[in-house]
C-alpha cells in the first residue's frame, strides 16, 4: 500500500472507493492542464502555508471550499450544473476527469483575463495624463504584516504603471512571520525602499505617522499593500491634487478584483470604493454610520463614477495627502486600531475648510484587507472605533448632515431630508396637508403617522413634528438625534410645558407666547420657517 494511497485513505474517512478514485483522478488530471500549481498557490497563498500537495489540497479541501483549479475549469459552474456531487460531497473536477467529461460535460473555462483586460484598456481612455514643469516627490507609505504574496503582486509592475517618476518607497513591516522582509531586501537595488521594522503589530495609525516622520516628500501617499495598481494611477492622482493649493486629499476609484471562489463571486470586477459618506442608523450610541458609496457597482464606468468631483472623505487604502496638512492637522489618530482612522482625518480635512477629491480615473484593484489586524474579536474591535469616531464627531457630523440634507448638498449623505408629521386629530388634516404638498415640492421626504400607537420610527426620519400631546412623544423609537418638534396654536401654559419636556423645539403662531430657549414664535407654520427654526436652534449657516 502507498504512501499516496495511505494519505487519501485517511482523507477519505477511510473510504476505500473513494480513496481509490481520487488516486486515479490525481493520476490523470496531472496528464491535463485543468490543474495549475501556480496559479493555485497564488490565489490561495494559505494553502502553501499547510504542508500539503497543491492538488491534494484541491482534492479533498479546496474543491469544497469553492476554490479554481485553474483558469480553464470552473469548478462552481460544474457543480451548479451536477448539484448532486455537492450534496455527496465530490470534487467537481475529479467527477469531470473519472466521468463528466465521457458524459461530455463542459470544463466551462473563466474569462477573467478577458474582463480585465477590456478594464484597463477602458480606463486608458480616461486618463489625463498630465505633464510637471517639476514633479514633486512622492513619498508612497506602505503597512505590511505577513503579507509578502501581497507584496509580489504590488511590486510586479508598479515602475510601469505609475506614469510617474519621481517617488521614494517606506514599507512598515509590522512584526511579520513570513518572507516578506526577505522579499523586500531584493527589491532594494531596483526601487527606493527604506524599510521601518516594528517587534509588534502596530495600529494603521501609529505606523503611518511612524513613516511619515521619515519621509521626505512633498506628497504623502498611503497604499495598502493588497492593492494592485492599473496604469496613470499616480500621475492622475499627483496632477489632481496639484490643480488647486486648498485641495488636501485625493482618493482613486477601487475595484474588487476577480474573486476565483464560491462564496463572493458576485463582488468579481465590481466598485469597491468610489468616494465615502454617512447612513443613518439606529444604535443607542451612534446616529450614523460611514459607507462606501456604490458599493459592488458593476458598471464601473458610470460617468457617476468616473468623473473628478469634490467629496467628503476617501479611504486610505489609497490617498494621497499634503505632507504640510498631515502634520498640520496632527496625523491619524492613534485612538483607534485599523478602523475609521481614515475617516477621522477626512473629518479634520472638512472642518478646517481644506477639500477632498475623489478621481475616478485613477484606477486601481483593491484585494482587501491584508493590513488589518484579524487577531480577536473584529466586531468588537470594529464598535470601539466606531464609537470613538462618533464620540469626537457627533454634534458635528449631526450639524453637517442636517445642513446637508436642507441644502440638497449630497457632501455627507446622499438621503434626502425625511420629515415624520404626526396627526391624531382630524382638525389639522388641511394645514398638514399644505405642509406635507409644499414639503414634497422641496423634494423633502414625507411620513405621515396617523396612529397614537406608533413607536418605531423610520430610521431615515430627521425631523419629528407632532400638532397633538396625545402622542407620547418620549415613548417614540427614534435616532438619538432625530428633531422632535411640537407646534400649537394655544397659549403655552406650564402644563403645556410639562407635557413637552421631551421635545427639542416648541414652534408657535400664538403671539402671547414667550420666545425662549426652545420656544419659537412664527407668523405662520411652512417649510422656511420650520428650516429656519431648526438652523437658529442648532446653529446651522
Amino acid at each position: 500500500m502507498d504512501k499516496q494511497y495511505l494519505q487519501y485513505l485517511k482523507k477519505s474517512k477511510f473510504n476505500h472507493k473513494k480513496a481509490k478514485q481520487y488516486q486515479k483522478a490525481y493520476r490523470l488530471i496531472k496528464k491535463t492542464d485543468l490543474f495549475n500549481e501556480e496559479f493555485y498557490l497564488n490565489q490561495y497563498p494559505n494553502v502553501a502555508n499547510a504542508n500539503i500537495d497543491p492538488l491534494t489540497h484541491y482534492l479533498f479541501h479546496g474543491g469544497a471550499e469553492g476554490k479554481y483549479p485553474s483558469t480553464k475549469f470552473n469548478g462552481n459552474k460544474y457543480l451548479n450544473q451536477n448539484p448532486e456531487l455537492i450534496k455527496n460531497n465530490t470534487n467537481p473536477l475529479a467527477h469531470y476527469i473519472l466521468k463528466g467529461k465521457k458524459q461530455g460535460q463542459k470544463t466551462h473555462p473563466v474569462n477573467y483575463h478577458q474582463q480585465k483586460k477590456h478594464i484597463l484598456k477602458n480606463n486608458l481612455l480616461y486618463l489625463h495624463n498630465y505633464k510637471f514643469t517639476k514633479e514633486p516627490l512622492v513619498s508612497i507609505i506602505i503597512l505590511n504584516r505577513n503579507g509578502q504574496h501581497h507584496l509580489k503582486r504590488l511590486f510586479q509592475n508598479l515602475k510601469n504603471t505609475t506614469n510617474y517618476k519621481n517617488y521614494e518607497i517606506i514599507i512598515v513591516d509590522n512584526a511579520s512571520t513570513d518572507k516578506s522582509i526577505e522579499y523586500l531586501n531584493t527589491l532594494k537595488n531596483t526601487h527606493p525602499i527604506t524599510i521601518i521594522q516594528n517587534n509588534t503589530n502596530q495600529s494603521f495609525s501609529h505606523a503611518n505617522n511612524q513613516a511619515v516622520q521619515k519621509a521626505k516628500g512633498e506628497l504623502i501617499l498611503l497604499l495598502n499593500n493588497d492593492i494592485e495598481p492599473t496604469y496613470g494611477w499616480l500621475n492622475e492622482m499627483v496632477g489632481t491634487i496639484q490643480e488647486n493649493p486648498q485641495i488636501a486629499a485625493v482618493g482613486a476609484k477601487l475595484i474588487y478584483p476577480y474573486y476565483f471562489d464560491r462564496i463572493s463571486p458576485q463582488k468579481s470586477f465590481t466598485i469597491q470604493h468610489a468616494k465615502v459618506k454617512f447612513e443613518e442608523v439606529i444604535n443607542p450610541h451612534y446616529d450614523y454610520g460611514p459607507i462606501h458609496e456604490n458599493i459592488e457597482e458593476k458598471d464601473i464606468f458610470n460617468q457617476k463614477y468616473n468623473k473628478k468631483e469634490e467629496c467628503l472623505a476617501v479611504t486610505a487604502a489609497c490617498t494621497l495627502i499634503r505632507k504640510t496638512i498631515y502634520e498640520k492637522l496632527g496625523g491619524l489618530d492613534e485612538e483607534y486600531f485599523y478602523g475609521y482612522e481614515d475617516i477621522d482625518f477626512m473629518l479634520k480635512i472638512h472642518k478646517h475648510g481644506y477639500k477632498v477629491i475623489y478621481n475616478g480615473a485613477a484606477l486601481l484593484f483593491h484585494h482587501e484587507s491584508s493590513t488589518r489586524n484579524n487577531e480577536g474579536a473584529f466586531a468588537e474591535i470594529n464598535e470601539k472605533n466606531i464609537k470613538t469616531l462618533m464620540k469626537k464627531w457627533e454634534t458635528y457630523l449631526h450639524q453637517q448632515i442636517l445642513q446637508d440634507k436642507i441644502q440638497h448638498k449630497k457632501l455627507f449623505t446622499n438621503q434626502k431630508l425625511t420629515i415624520g408629521i404626526i396627526n391624531t386629530n382630524t382638525k389639522n388634516n388641511k394645514k398638514i396637508s399644505k405642509l406635507a404638498q409644499e414639503l414634497n415640492t422641496k423634494q423633502y421626504n414625507i411620513e405621515l403617522i396617523n396612529n397614537t400607537l406608533t413607536r418605531q420610527i423610520n430610521k431615515e426620519t430627521d425631523i419629528l413634528i407632532s400638532f397633538n400631546l396625545d402622542y407620547r412623544i418620549h415613548k417614540a423609537i427614534t435616532r438619538k438625534h432625530t428633531i422632535k418638534i411640537y407646534y400649537t396654536e394655544d397659549k403655552i401654559t406650564q402644563e403645556i410645558l410639562d407635557q413637552t419636556k421631551n421635545y427639542d423645539i416648541i414652534l408657535t403662531t400664538n403671539p402671547e407666547n414667550k420666545t425662549e430657549k426652545n420656544i419659537f414664535q412664527v407668523d405662520k407654520l411652512n417649510t422656511e420657517n420650520i428650516l429656519d427654526t431648526i438652523k437658529k436652534f442648532y446653529n446651522i449657516q
